[in-house]
């Protein structure tokens, strides 16, 4: 069983305490960041999700200092969907805060990430599955750090964010694919049902009203 608040996967989390490293922009990372990574699925991508992670806490400012990072299946994140959004089926990415500072910030969070959700997506956008899921880890870690994408507006900031993020920790843009293919990247066909270049199904909306058990973003 998988939950968000109660019986927090951090015992049974592995921990990596980050320090200085020349990549990361000491300008936005202030304070120590501790970053936790449990992987119930596919557990080859936690070592890369511990490696650049930091670095790209480091290019967003706000008071995040610790993050847990679950990866899980279909099932799992079915569960939490249906526990928080009252919404069937499983989804790409949750984000739950779990301490708030007295600015009401969030200053560390849980953020469960559906491994074969992202290897379909990354399957349907000619993408590499580890980039897909870095991409929802760090859709996850700007959430925390006050971003949203309710609006149209919030929507382009968030995910122009994620690809600036991403190419400056030297992954490349992955989010839009338009521009991923202009930067060089394997040209993706568009038009496809579930590929689009302003929005996709799943990391569209913030979870405003998540049930009555907490705040939850997707």
């Amino acid at each position: 069983m998988v939950t968000a608040r109660s019986g927090r996967v951090r015992k049974t989390a592995e921990r990596a305490r980050v320090g200085a490293k020349p990549q990361v922009a000491r300008s936005a990372l202030s304070a120590p960041f501790e970053l936790n990574v449990s992987a119930q699925v596919r557990k080859g991508y936690a070592a890369r999700l511990r490696e650049l992670l930091p670095l790209a806490r480091g290019h967003v400012k706000g008071a995040l200092s610790e993050m847990t990072v679950i990866l899980v299946g279909d099932e799992a994140m079915a569960k939490l969907h249906w526990d928080f959004m009252r919404i069937e089926g499983p989804t790409d990415v949750m984000t739950f805060p779990i301490d708030l500072d007295a600015k009401a910030r969030p200053i560390s969070g849980e953020v469960y990430i559906c491994v074969p959700y992202a290897q379909r997506e990354a399957k349907e956008r000619g993408m590499k599955p580890a980039n897909e899921v870095l991409l929802y880890a760090v859709h996850g870690m700007l959430h925390l750090c006050g971003y949203d994408d309710r609006t149209s507006r919030e929507f382009a900031k968030m995910h122009a964010k994620e690809d600036s993020i991403l190419k400056a920790i030297g992954v490349g843009v992955v989010f839009d694919v338009q521009a991923r293919a202009a930067d060089g990247g394997k040209k993706v066909k568009v038009s496809g049902k579930n590929v689009k270049t302003e929005s996709r199904s799943s990391l569209t909306r913030s979870a405003s009203g998540a049930a009555k058990r907490g705040k939850a973003w997707r």
